[in-house]
């Protein structure tokens, strides 16, 4: 798996959300964000950027370019 896959799912367990959750909260559709934590698909750079922020961490994080 990816790096970026488990972090996605990481960080979303860490706040207690559901997908479908997350999605509402973020506006990232449902199907794209598990299919971004099963690592089979990408966040483009806008949903990194939501994600990020949305998180509080940085792109780079999120990309498993640093720790």
């Amino acid at each position: 798996m990816e790096k970026y896959a488990k972090r996605l799912k990481s960080l979303r367990e860490e706040e207690g959300l559901s997908i479908r959750e997350l999605s509402a909260k973020t506006n990232i559709n449902k199907d794209k964000l598990n299919r971004c934590e099963r690592g089979v698909s990408q966040p483009n750079l806008k949903e990194i950027i939501i994600l990020a922020e949305f998180y509080g961490v940085s792109t780079d994080y999120i990309c498993g370019l640093k720790d």
